[in-house]
């Protein structure tokens, strides 16, 4: 009898390690290949990100399977050292063994491992969790559902995909990613300067109009050209009566491919409608105005809306990627 509870209990303890290791496994699952495998037809990811959408589902039954194999082991446990010892002295000799066995092979090895290959381990533990959750899910219906009773107070729902998720979140994703051999050095730089985008001010960027050429649009077309020919910049800000009055930006490739005559037309005919960045905006807000407005160049502002330098998409993408080098 006492070989068949310590069988019990090893198995108890395995059913608890399988349990902890899911459970950090579908914590930790790097999502973003996830949602590739799924949408490439991949059936055991298509479960797990399934299972994830459901709330409190696979936190629920990873959590009822841990709790099930942590009693289980106990009591046999205690029924085995009662065979020897005093029954008051049993529970305590029981836990005394249990404790350092279950945290060492049931919850901190399990969790590393599933933690390191936390996608694999998703994957070809889903169907077992699957099932463990179809037979006793009453039991984690009503454990999701007293927990979201005493979370009703604080305004929060249990969900184990609709958590909040934040640029520091996804920079220890990546952190993971890097320790765990999946992103590279770069990858994880260039993403860190995407996401930090948002703390860069415009002002800092920017290319102040002191070094700007800029056109008045009472001048003429050859005079615009000339200017184009020696600056090299194909878009040239345009200002009426006083340089600080820019009311837009000329390309040279609008009258260039003109079908009309332009020389007898005035170059407020080819002024666009500029596109306004504060000076204060974050790169991230700016890219995305100069992206929506289909316009690869932006006249800076300041707070009294006076124009103070301009900014072009290509500047942006030069705090991700560095130096771009113009064609020739």
């Amino acid at each position: 009898m006492i070989m068949l509870y310590i069988t019990f209990i090893i198995f108890a303890v395995l059913m608890q390690a399988f349990f902890t290791a899911s459970e950090m496994a579908f914590t930790t699952v790097n999502k973003i290949k996830l949602k590739h495998l799924a949408s490439s037809g991949n059936k055991y990811a298509l479960k797990v990100d399934n299972l994830l959408k459901e709330e409190g589902s696979y936190l629920g039954a990873t959590l009822v399977g841990t709790n099930l194999a942590v009693i289980v082991s106990s009591v046999l446990a205690t029924r085995i050292f009662a065979e020897y010892f005093d029954w008051k002295i049993a529970p305590v000799m029981a836990t005394a063994v249990m404790v350092p066995l279950t945290l060492i092979f049931a919850e901190i090895t399990p969790k590393m491992i599933a933690r390191q290959f936390s996608t694999t381990w998703a994957l070809k533990t889903v169907k077992p969790l699957g099932v463990f959750l179809k037979v006793f899910y009453p039991i984690i219906i009503v454990v999701n559902s007293i927990a979201r009773f005493f979370l009703m107070p604080f305004g929060k729902r249990v969900s184990a995909w609709n958590l909040t998720f934040t640029k520091n979140d996804l920079k220890k994703m990546l952190l993971l990613g890097y320790e765990t051999g999946e992103v590279e050095a770069d990858e994880v730089e260039l993403i860190h300067k995407v996401l930090d985008l948002g703390t860069k001010e415009v002002d800092m960027v920017m290319v102040p109009f002191s070094r700007v050429s800029s056109i008045n649009v009472d001048d003429n077309v050859q005079n615009l050209k000339s200017l184009v020919s020696l600056t090299g910049f194909s878009r040239v800000p345009a200002y009426e009566n006083d340089k600080n009055n820019i009311i837009g930006i000329i390309n040279i490739y609008d009258i260039l491919f003109s079908t009309e005559i332009v020389t007898k037309k005035s170059l407020k005919d080819f002024v666009r409608e500029p596109v306004y960045v504060g000076a204060k905006d974050g790169l991230d807000i700016a890219l995305t105005r100069l992206r929506h407005k289909k316009q690869p160049m932006g006249i800076v502002v300041d707070k009294k809306r006076r124009a103070v330098g301009v900014i072009t998409i290509e500047d942006i993408l030069e705090e991700i990627v560095g130096e771009l080098e113009d064609e020739e």
